[in-house]
């Protein structure tokens, strides 16, 4: 393998690295957000469903979706 692809291989690497810990961070950030807002009515099985989330877009829309949402049905996440 010759340097340019090398470069191109480690390019992707990196960006795949970013955007894992990118969607950790998110579900870091909603599980605090819905911990916060819901207290004990945030269960185990819903903080699971947000674990086992990896769309970027899903994780972005709960977490815009927190301060309005009556309950975690609203969510999705019943």
């Amino acid at each position: 393998m010759g340097l340019a692809e090398r470069v191109m291989e480690w390019t992707r690497e990196w960006k795949e690295e970013g955007q894992q810990e990118g969607l950790e961070s998110l579900r870091d950030v909603v599980l605090s957000l819905l911990e916060q807002r819901f207290g004990t009515a945030f269960s185990a099985d819903a903080r699971r469903r947000v674990l086992e989330i990896r769309d970027l877009n899903k994780l972005n829309n709960i977490a815009k979706g927190v301060l309005r949402a009556r309950s975690l049905r609203d969510l999705g996440l019943d």
